[in-house]
């Protein structure tokens, strides 16, 4: 028979349960940047606190204006959308946006909403391209995005200062 013993004060246990947590702390954050831009949250709002409602052009307009969005009169785009029954890669990094929105598109799998997308003329930092998707079933807002189509594009949550960023490359 072997017996091995270990001899600790409490500074080692102290130094090695702090090693610990920040290894563990390292692994999270680094799986998390593998597919995100990562960005300080300045404040958010949450989708929660946000009346959903979208039965009209004005309810749209108002759930964007809580973001701090203006956009401009007509929307570039109004479509029928399914939402797939099963989601692939790229489509679980996108509900990954909506989740930290405070949306969840998995609970709308198999389901046709309409998608409303608007041109965003005052995006901060000079983007020209950027736009504001609304996706909507049953007249209320289930998720939606802000990017640019550009070949250097971006998409976020409604809120710019929002911690998940994805470059469009990374969708793909």
């Amino acid at each position: 028979m072997i017996t091995i013993s270990l001899r600790m004060d409490k500074k080692r246990l102290a130094a090695l349960v702090l090693a610990l947590a920040l290894a563990g702390a390292g692994a999270v954050c680094a799986k998390q940047m593998l597919w995100q831009n990562v960005l300080p949250a300045e404040s958010t709002v949450s989708a929660r606190k946000v009346n959903t409602a979208a039965a009209n052009e004005q309810q749209r307009r108002d759930f964007m204006a809580a973001y701090g969005w203006e956009v401009e009169e007509e929307p570039l785009e109004i479509q029928e959308v399914l939402i797939p029954s099963e989601f692939d890669e790229t489509y679980e990094k996108y509900n990954y946006i909506q989740k930290q929105q405070g949306f969840d598109l998995s609970r709308y799998r198999g389901k046709v909403c309409r998608k409303y997308v608007y041109a965003l003329p005052g995006y901060p930092g000079g983007v020209e391209d950027a736009r504001i998707t609304l996706l909507i079933y049953k007249d209320r807002v289930i998720g939606g995005d802000i990017s640019s189509p550009s070949a250097d594009g971006f998409m976020h949550g409604f809120d710019a200062s929002s911690s998940v960023w994805l470059g469009l490359e990374q969708l793909a």
